[in-house]
């Protein structure tokens, strides 16, 4: 994943570059060796961010690593924060601690949130 990220963002530092030097210098028609640098930085810029978001969502929280590891196992695509509550009752001590690992995993990119018709939610889990 990452290797392709630094692909593209190697690819998109002719953009950033002409982008900026659109932003400066509409009438020259040469790109400055200071605009490159500065696409280059920005290029950079961008890679720790990925970096970083995909190091912070690649660790998960006991309570994230169990519901992970339950729903793989059992091959749960779809569990409310009241049944997985009710599965383990001493690893979630409420309702709304497994509703906080749900949500978690959801924003992780794990699954999504569905609301369901009686006001509820269901966590979706996308089995790769």
């Amino acid at each position: 994943m990452v290797k392709n990220y630094l692909q593209k963002q190697t690819d998109y530092v002719a953009r950033f570059a002409l982008i900026l030097h659109c932003i400066k210098n509409l009438e020259r028609t040469e790109i400055t060796a200071t605009t490159v640098e500065n696409a280059i930085k920005l290029s950079k810029y961008f890679i720790d961010s990925f970096k970083k978001v995909l190091q912070e969502s690649l660790e998960l929280n006991s309570n994230e690593e169990y519901t992970l590891n339950l729903l793989k196992t059992k091959g749960i695509d779809k569990i409310s924060p009241s049944k997985l509550f009710k599965k383990n009752t001493t690893k979630y001590r409420n309702r709304e601690q497994a509703l906080i690992a749900l949500e978690n995993l959801a924003s992780k990119g794990y699954g999504r949130m569905i609301k369901t018709n009686n006001g509820g939610l269901n966590f979706r889990f996308y089995n790769v």
